[in-house]
């Protein structure tokens, strides 16, 4: 068993981890969880968290409801959603309550909206149209279109909905 790279200390004044990886501690990552945590080209940290969304869909749900697939794309999506929210059954689940995974899956719809959280000088940039998009994209799918319900808080409130 090899020693944890998160247990290793760097002797690096500048904080650059770099040469106290192997290929294989590196390997251990995706490439966009180690370019997460670079900056001027030293690896600065180690990822401490991935956290990657996922869409799961019932194929007997869309065939039901004359749907051909998944969406291809958000607005897609949104039409699939509505159209599947029927006995019971939601159309999609969507983090709704201030929490963690909220905010995760609101980045994702912002970035989605070509917008990202802060600018090149670190401003919040939330007051964007793609800010504004996300924002009402990830309301309406719970309060206007009715398609998931609302006070959704964490994923184990997800599981079995």
């Amino acid at each position: 068993m090899r020693e944890s790279p998160a247990t290793k200390r760097s002797s690096s004044p500048s904080g650059d981890i770099s040469s106290e990886l192997s290929a294989a501690d590196k390997a251990d990552f995706s490439k966009t969880a180690i370019e997460t945590v670079t900056y001027k080209g030293a690896i600065v940290a180690l990822p401490i968290m991935v956290h990657n969304c996922a869409m799961y869909y019932r194929t007997d749900l869309l065939k039901a409801a004359g749907i051909d697939g998944p969406p291809k794309t958000w607005d897609e999506y949104r039409k699939s959603a509505k159209s599947l929210t029927k006995n019971g059954v939601w159309g999609t689940m969507i983090l709704s309550k201030q929490g963690i995974e909220a905010g995760t899956r609101l980045n994702s719809f912002y970035q989605q909206a070509g917008g990202d959280i802060v600018d090149g000088s670190g401003h919040a940039t939330i007051d964007t149209d793609a800010g504004k998009a996300a924002l009402e994209f990830m309301s309406a799918m719970v309060f206007q279109d009715k398609a998931a319900p609302e006070g959704v808080l964490e994923l184990p409130d997800m599981q079995g909905a």
